[in-house]
Order: C-alpha cells, then sequence, then structure tokens
C-alpha cells in the first residue's frame, strides 16, 4: 500500500504533523512518500522532525514554491495555491498512491 503525505511548509508545527503520519504508516508497513517543498527538504526543522526516520520513507521535492517574506514557503494567495495544486497534481500522477493526507490543509481550504 502507497501513501502521499503532501506538507510543503516547514516552519512551526507543520513537519510534526508530518512526522507522527510517517511513524504511524511506517508502523503499518505502509509505502510512505513525503510530497514538500525543497526548501523544506534542505531546513533545520525537517532534520529535527524526520531525521529519525530517515530511510523509511521517500521525498517528492518541489521547486515550485517562492519564499514567503518570513522565510517559509508562500502557499497563500493565487501563487501559492497554484504552487500548490500543481504539485499535489504531480505527486499524485507520479506516485499514483492508494491514500492521500494533508497533515496541515488550511492554505488550500481558503
Amino acid at each position: 500500500m502507497r501513501a502521499l503525505l503532501f506538507e510543503p511548509q516547514f516552519a512551526g508545527h507543520n513537519l510534526v504533523y508530518v512526522r507522527h503520519l510517517i511513524e504511524a504508516l511506517c508502523a503499518l508497513g505502509v509505502d510512505v512518500t513525503l510530497q514538500t517543498s525543497r526548501q523544506a527538504t534542505e531546513s533545520e526543522e525537517f532534520t529535527k522532525h524526520l531525521g529519525a526516520f530517515d530511510g523509511n520513507f521517500d521525498v517528492l521535492a518541489s521547486d515550485l514554491f517562492d519564499l514567503s517574506k518570513t522565510g517559509g514557503v508562500r502557499v497563500n494567495g493565487p501563487a501559492g495555491l497554484f504552487s500548490s495544486l500543481r504539485t499535489i497534481l504531480d505527486g499524485l500522477k507520479t506516485i499514483k498512491p492508494d491514500h492521500f493526507y494533508v497533515p496541515f490543509g488550511n492554505p488550500l481550504a481558503h
């Protein structure tokens, strides 16, 4: 079984949610792919929250996201929404997951 998790943001609590999902899904034997921003994979938060699971999940990093003024990735507004939806569509086509998770979906809900 394959699961795709989508979380482009790395600041704050977002990757904590991802960590909990990865931990639970891996314990069930699910093949997990995290679809995120390139910026997230290069962040201290990524290492801090997901480093212990290195090798237990795959990463599909996107270069479509611009940095916001606060240093995170831009997921709000028209450009952010476009980047998110295009990235999600690419991930769904590439991974063809059985399950798809968005741990923090507020930007998509707006």
